[in-house]
């Protein structure tokens, strides 16, 4: 159920279907959230760039997972070195 449904018919045809509604908080009624916890989306999403950049991967020509698999293990390891001598040769990222 959303935001729509918060009334007492929309509660009236949950319960007619036995149903129990969870619908969130309105807005004004919620406690204030901390800002600890941020989004690291933008995390997978930098790594999924990464990824596009090794061709064999944009398509799945292989037969066994394996094999891709493995593919995606040597992409991740090829980028995790180059990051490694990087930061060995005290260069900027």
């Amino acid at each position: 159920m959303d935001k729509g449904d918060d009334n007492d018919t929309g509660y009236g045809a949950c319960l007619d279907h036995e149903y129990v509604p969870h619908i969130a908080l309105k807005r004004d009624e919620r406690p204030p959230r901390s800002h600890e916890h941020t989004s690291r989306r933008w995390v997978v999403e930098r790594s999924f760039a990464w990824l596009a950049r090794f061709r064999r991967l944009a398509k799945d020509y292989e037969r066994l997972p394996e094999t891709v698999a493995g593919l995606h293990l040597v992409a991740l390891s090829s980028l995790m070195l180059a990051r490694m001598v990087k930061l060995l040769l005290g260069e900027s990222t």
